[in-house]
């Protein structure tokens, strides 16, 4: 599985794009999202940024912290091809949310922005965050992925 990293904003520093890659997709083979020829496209963004897309796509006004867009339906493993790799999905974070909610939520910067890639990867596996049945498993396995991050990556960076 390929993943592809881009920063949208010249406000944050970025750690090195192979550092972010090797994260999520330990994170995609843990959760089970890996599959043959296909990529993440991951965007790092600010909410100057994000918002236009939560209005757009979800309807919601204001800036947020992670936007999944799961195209995983549309893959059909026999059609898969190593030349064109099937793109399953997308992830957009805002850093400036996270650089904002680290604060609130007494957290490193670098820790809120992990967090962030790992609860897009979960959405592209299928948790969800709307119902509060779902919120707790979303929460736990939050929770395990970033511990997974800490014990794999001594040294797990978003942010230069």
């Amino acid at each position: 599985m390929n993943i592809s990293i881009q920063s949208d904003t010249d406000k944050y520093t970025l750690t090195e794009f192979r550092h972010i890659e090797e994260i999520a997709l330990y994170l995609c083979d843990h959760w089970g999202l890996s599959k043959q020829h296909c990529s993440l496209n991951i965007s790092f963004t600010d909410d100057a940024g994000i918002e236009p897309v939560n209005v757009q796509f979800l309807q919601h006004e204001g800036p947020t912290d992670v936007i999944s867009f799961d195209y995983l339906d549309d893959y059909e493993a026999e059609f898969a091809d190593p030349d064109d790799p099937f793109v399953l999905g997308e992830l957009l974070i805002s850093l400036e949310t996270a650089q904002s909610q680290a604060k609130n939520y007494d957290s490193s910067f670098n820790d809120e922005a992990l967090l962030y890639l790992a609860h897009g990867i979960l959405h592209l596996c299928g948790f969800d965050d709307h119902e509060e049945n779902d919120i707790k498993e979303m929460r736990r396995a939050e929770q395990v992925s970033m511990k997974l991050i800490k014990e794999n990556f001594s040294q797990a960076r978003i942010i230069a």
